[in-house]
């Protein structure tokens, strides 16, 4: 498997803040806590394992893996689709890889920026970008392609009403499931 840490994996594995935006907090401490709990030592030993950002070759191909940005692989939330060319440079610069893989904003895209392709995948179960449906990225004969995919929500939202949480807390995270954005924001 190849996974990087993002920065949720790193508070349940430390104990740490996950420093999510201020609307977002209180839910990412409370479930912070409640994943815990349904994790054992090795689970947690997991977690803790993981690296900030790898380098993987796939053929000729080499991709940089990171959460949020090389920079910060934790806690930027900068990378966003929007961003102007001079901060991407600030951003990626000493970046050596072909493909920039990054996440953390859950707002799929595909850049070009230079001789870099960067890519966000986006997201399963917290869209934030008013889709719905289940967001990733297919790397295929060297090409990379966001693709959506539905998946069932009642269920997801049903599993999310089991959580111990406070009931607010727990209809946040259901209407994000459901509008495809963080209203609460």
């Amino acid at each position: 498997m190849i996974a990087v840490c993002g920065n949720h994996d790193h508070a349940v594995a430390w104990s740490t803040d996950p420093r999510a935006s201020a609307a977002k907090q209180p839910i990412a401490l409370a479930m912070r806590g409640w994943t815990r709990q349904q994790l054992d030592a090795t689970d947690i030993s997991w977690l803790a394992r993981l690296a900030l950002h790898l380098t993987v070759n796939i053929g000729a191909t080499n991709f940089a893996l990171y959460h949020a940005t090389p920079r910060d692989p934790l806690f930027d939330y900068r990378f966003v689709p929007t961003l102007d060319d001079g901060e991407v440079n600030e951003i990626v610069g000493g970046v050596d890889a072909d493909v920039l893989v990054v996440g953390h904003t859950h707002l799929p895209f595909v850049r070009r920026q230079r001789q870099l392709t960067i890519v966000n995948p986006g997201s399963v179960g917290q869209p934030l970008d008013g889709d719905t449906q289940a967001s990733y990225a297919l790397w295929q004969d060297g090409e990379i392609n966001l693709r959506r995919v539905a998946y069932d929500i009642d269920s997801a939202a049903r599993a999310i009403e089991r959580v111990e949480l406070l009931a607010e807390m727990r209809a946040a995270l259901v209407e994000t499931l459901r509008c495809g954005f963080a209203p609460h924001e």
